[in-house]
């Protein structure tokens, strides 16, 4: 069965994965645990880095123009480097949560499955 990874925005909950499962009806959608904090400790920094992931899934990124944690050009790096399609949405923040943020994201969500079923 195929897997969709939901992963909120500081102020998220992964209970919100649930908004997606009638988006994807096929799948098992997984949220993961709330964040403990936005420093990452000196340790689990150099752990990171020293044990880059090997990403070898299809991966699209929706990111917030406005988002203050996440600099953009950290999330452009990282779908370089994963061969990762983005799409950036003007004025979207780093939790998409507004009715505008939502209808947004689920059009995207929707866009991306039907280029999926049709082999793009």
């Amino acid at each position: 069965m195929t897997a969709v990874v939901y992963i909120h925005g500081r102020g998220g909950d992964a209970a919100e994965c649930g908004h997606y499962r009638a988006l994807f009806p096929d799948c098992e959608v997984i949220g993961l645990e709330k964040l403990n904090g936005v420093e990452l400790s000196d340790g689990y920094l150099r752990y990171v880095r020293n044990h880059p992931v090997q990403w070898d899934v299809p991966t699209h990124i929706l990111y917030g123009s406005e988002d203050p944690l996440v600099p953009l050009e950290a999330v452009c790096d990282f779908a370089k480097a994963h061969n990762a399609t983005l799409t950036v949405m003007d004025g979207g923040g780093h939790w998409f949560h507004t009715d505008a943020q939502m209808r947004f994201l689920d059009n995207w969500i929707c866009a991306k499955r039907i280029r999926q079923l049709a082999g793009f």
